[in-house]
């Protein structure tokens, strides 16, 4: 294939090959594309950058891009009408007019004109023009890279059929070199129906290209079976692609793998396959309601992808997506033509799908314009199969959650990490509601929140008998349109799909209840509106214990001197909740404090630790519990104890039992050594203690026995491994069929010379080597022998050679 696309590319390229070999210089190319219109494009010089004869205005340069790669002609000649340039040169400066920068390059002028090569210019950069007593003085201009993509629609397409290469550009317009390997531009002008050669490398075809057009590649059974690179090179600036096209001689086909059922509102998964082709399209219908979805799937990876539908909102342009482990793209439904949309959940019933190939082999049964449509009885169809939809199972239970005051409880998350089911919830802490097995993935991004309502009816006595209010998630302002008191703030914390696992959590914000002596019961409804309710609403009802913080120790009267004494406690505190504790005795009895910390456990307990080892026996010492989690204004009463006596601590527990250990000889053993293994076991205790050991050295068993040890008393066992080679051993110690110890044993190889004795080799040698070239006759003038035969100027001038031979047959 030829990557050239013109002398000048080529000759650079032989530059920068010479220079390489010379090490003179080490340059780089910064290649990236350009955009910009073309002006003025025919036959002669499809690969010239644009020329600006005018300085400013629409055709001028001045506040123009420049894509990296073009030549930039400036200036009108002499001969023709425009801004001639009378000064010798013009200088390139970076930034815009006013900045003090520095001068980039200077070009010469000839004939009134200077041109200008933007290769080495930087991307998104401004430059301006230095010429005096010109018009062109402090033009300024940007240099930009062209976003240049060249695709085919369908990176499969057999031997007889076609295909569409899309093209989208900066720019307006462009001549783009268009190679293939084993194909020659004859057969790239038959493929694509047009195109010109304009230089005389036979393989490169050229054509005009513009932005969003698009070419039908008509294949025709001239191109052979097989997978083909394309390369894309516009002409006059560095922007390039590349585009892979599979051909294929065999037929292709479209089938379904699997269709799931589903139940109302949930997801629908249709596993589709395809053979020789990468896309595809698939009906859902019921001509008997004339209700239709298609759906183009497109770039489908692996010949398999698994598509779902929508069934909350079947009507909808988006109702089709990819399975996130599936690689593929959709784009917009069609709808059944001079049909109905649905405004409903898909409803129960067995629907017809169809699958087949792709919008572009299907224009008879396809309406592009305006509301895309779709004619069911003009869909070429390959295969079928039915969707089977099912009934809403209904809601689960309503509970409620509480979570700690001190935490952010906004998603899916943080209620998996802090919250606990509980009815009693303490003032400031988080109250959650959650629905259980609500469903409807589908629609839980669509969610109408107010379909859901929350109440809470406060009940308080005094004299006069009871009375109840209700605070209520669906009040916003009383009748003077100030603010309700008893609004209740209510929301859905997973309305994400990606943070929803069936249930609903709503966290209510109760703040303005009384939480000091009212009962309160909670009632969470969902309206008839919502889609998924059944027959009549669902409601459900929760005696809930709204109460002031409270924090309470277990009634104790001593804590021995330990290094983990522990006090218990009960709060009605969120689980999670993190209280500070400490033990605080005075001066004139131990004279100690320590302070600790304590969580509140499931079952709203807690335990504090302290570390009270070595202080005096007897000493009279406080705890205090504290709720430092919320303001002091909200926080539970500290929870003190006074006057705890510290007793004696626990003592150490006597040693009982066998030790064992395991002893090699030499420890660090080399090739050749005969190694002993001697395995030992002592009874630390008083007890007499029995048990059965096995050694095992390299997989081997090596020792063995039984043992009976009386109080204090030690056994050993010895074994020799002989003549030892190198590597590393593994071994284990059983003792009564479990893993006492193991470990590994390295054997070293033998000592390897000295360094004194390497020195005396190399001296040796060096004198040998000093010998044959006395005996040769020649002597060493420092230098090295360089090339064989050739000095460094000759390769080069054989490598340009040859280099030039090269292009010259290629040409």
């Amino acid at each position: 294939m030829t990557n050239e696309t013109s002398y000048r590319e080529k000759g650079r390229a032989l530059f920068l090959a010479a220079l390489m070999v010379l090490s003179v210089v080490a340059m780089s190319a910064a290649f990236a594309g350009g955009a910009a219109a073309t002006a003025n494009l025919d036959d002669d010089n499809y690969d010239v950058g644009p020329t600006y004869t005018d300085a400013t205005g629409e055709d001028g340069l001045d506040g123009k891009d420049v894509w990296i790669g073009q030549e930039v002609t400036i200036g009108a000649a002499d001969d023709a009408d425009g801004d001639k340039i009378d000064a010798s040169g013009v200088e390139i400066h970076e930034g815009l007019e006013s900045d003090d920068s520095d001068r980039v390059t200077t070009v010469r002028v000839r004939d009134g004109q200077a041109t200008f090569d933007s290769s080495n210019l930087e991307e998104g950069e401004p430059y301006h023009l230095e010429v005096s007593d010109s018009n062109w003085d402090g033009v300024e201009f940007w240099v930009e890279s062209e976003d240049f993509d060249a695709d085919f629609s369908s990176n499969i397409v057999s031997d007889d059929g076609d295909v569409d290469l899309e093209i989208s550009s900066d720019r307006d317009s462009q001549y783009v070199n268009i190679t293939a390997e084993d194909l020659d531009a004859e057969e790239l002008a038959d493929l694509f129906g047009e195109g010109e050669e304009f230089h005389d490398d036979d393989d490169v075809l050229t054509l005009e290209l513009s932005d969003d057009q698009s070419i039908t590649a008509d294949l025709d059974g001239d191109i052979e079976a097989g997978e083909y690179d394309f390369e894309f090179d516009v002409t006059d600036s560095n922007a390039s692609d590349t585009a892979t096209l599979e051909v294929t001689d065999e037929d292709a086909d479209y089938y379904f793998v699997d269709v799931d059922d589903v139940n109302q509102g949930d997801f629908a998964e249709i596993t589709i396959g395809v053979e020789q082709v990468d896309s595809a399209m698939v009906v859902l219908h019921e001509e008997d309601i004339d209700f239709a979805s298609a759906v183009e799937v497109t770039d489908i990876e692996d010949d398999e992808v698994v598509l779902q539908y929508n069934t909350d909102q079947p009507s909808n342009d988006s109702a089709w997506s990819v399975h996130d482990d599936y690689d593929a793209d959709v784009g917009d439904a069609y709808h059944y033509l001079d049909g109905d949309k649905l405004e409903q959940p898909l409803p129960v019933h067995n629907w017809d799908l169809n699958v087949g190939p792709g919008a572009d082999m299907q224009q008879d049964a396809l309406d592009d314009d305006g509301d895309k449509t779709i004619d069911i009885d003009e869909f070429n169809d390959f295969d079928r199969d039915r969707l089977v939809v099912n009934e809403h199972a209904g809601f689960g239970d309503t509970v409620s959650s509480v979570a700690p005051a001190d935490e952010t409880v906004d998603d899916l998350e943080s209620v998996d990490e802090y919250a606990t089911e509980s009815n009693v919830v303490a003032e400031q802490d988080h109250f959650l509601l959650t629905l259980e097995d609500f469903g409807a993935e589908a629609a839980i991004e669509s969610l109408d929140e107010d379909e859901f309502v929350v109440e809470i009816a406060q009940t308080e006595a005094d004299i006069r008998g009871d009375s109840t209010s209700y605070f209520n998630s669906s009040l916003d302002t009383d009748e003077e349109g100030d603010d309700d008191e008893y609004a209740l703030s209510v929301d859905l914390l997973n309305e994400d799909a990606d943070e929803y696992d069936g249930d609903l959590i709503f966290a209510v914000a109760a703040d303005d209840l009384n939480y000091e002596d009212a009962e309160h019961t909670v009632t969470l409804t969902v309206s008839e509106d919502n889609d998924y309710v059944g027959d009549e609403e669902y409601e459900a009802e929760l005696d809930i214990d709204f109460e002031e913080r409270d924090l309470d120790w277990d009634d104790i009267e001593s804590l021995p001197a330990n290094d983990d004494a522990t006090a218990t406690g009960t709060t009605n505190v969120a689980p999670g909740t993190e209280l500070e504790a400490e033990a605080d005795s005075p001066s004139d009895e131990g004279g100690f404090v320590d302070y600790t910390s304590a969580v509140v456990a499931d079952d709203n307990t807690f335990a504090a630790e302290f570390d009270l080892e070595g202080e005096e026996i007897g000493s009279l010492f406080d705890l205090t519990a504290e709720d430092d989690s919320v303001s002091s204004d909200y926080a539970a009463e500290d929870a003190v104890l006074e006057d705890l006596v510290l007793t004696e601590g626990d003592e150490e527990p006597p040693e009982e039992g066998l030790e064992w250990d395991v002893d090699v000889d030499p420890a660090e053993p080399v090739e050749g050594d005969d190694v002993d293994v001697t395995v030992s076991a002592e009874n630390v205790g008083e007890e007499m203690e029995n048990a059965s050991y096995e050694f095992y050295f390299a997989g081997d068993l090596l020792l063995d026995g039984d043992i009976e040890l009386e109080g204090e008393e030690s056994e050993s066992w010895t074994d020799t491994v002989e003549d030892a080679e190198a590597g590393d051993y593994e071994w284990e110690l059983k003792v009564d069929g479990d893993v006492e110890s193991d470990g590994t044993l390295t054997v070293a190889e033998e000592d390897e010379p000295t360094d004194d004795d390497a020195d005396a080799d190399a001296g040796d040698a060096d004198a040998d080597a000093d010998a044959d070239a006395d005996d040769d006759g020649e002597a060493d003038d420092g230098e090295d022998d360089g090339t064989p035969g050739f000095g460094v100027a000759v390769a080069v001038v054989a490598l340009l050679a040859a280099a030039m031979l090269a292009l010259r047959r290629q040409n």
